[in-house]
């Protein structure tokens, strides 16, 4: 049974039992209980949730020097490895540092 079969079923319930208070009391919490964890279901799971706050902590993108010359480092994303640009000598960034990589990840430029 689906979550609107069962709210379908819930309102039967309720217009049928004009008489019993209580068991239309105990009808209506359950109805608005599932209308909550419906909303709760739009929004996404406790798990998207976490990784979306998580991507929210700014971290430190992987430098890793050029497999030519130590003069120069290039920078990945440390989540997704996304390539952000290279650093010529002493670290003269030569691409505009993102706040946020592509895949949501805040990124931390600072030294």
């Amino acid at each position: 049974m689906t979550e609107s079969e069962a709210k379908l079923i819930l309102n039967v319930r309720i217009s049928r039992f004009d008489h019993a208070d209580d068991v239309n009391m105990a009808l209506e919490v359950a109805k608005k209980a599932l209308e909550e964890i419906q909303q709760y279901h739009e929004i996404g799971t406790v798990e998207e949730c976490r990784e979306a706050r998580e991507r929210q902590i700014a971290k430190k993108p992987d430098k890793r020097a050029d497999k030519y010359t130590d003069l120069v480092h290039h920078y990945w994303c440390p989540v997704c490895g996304r390539y952000f640009g290279q650093a010529g000598i002493h670290n003269a960034i030569l691409f505009d540092k993102p706040k946020y990589c592509a895949c949501g990840q805040a990124i931390d430029w600072s030294e």
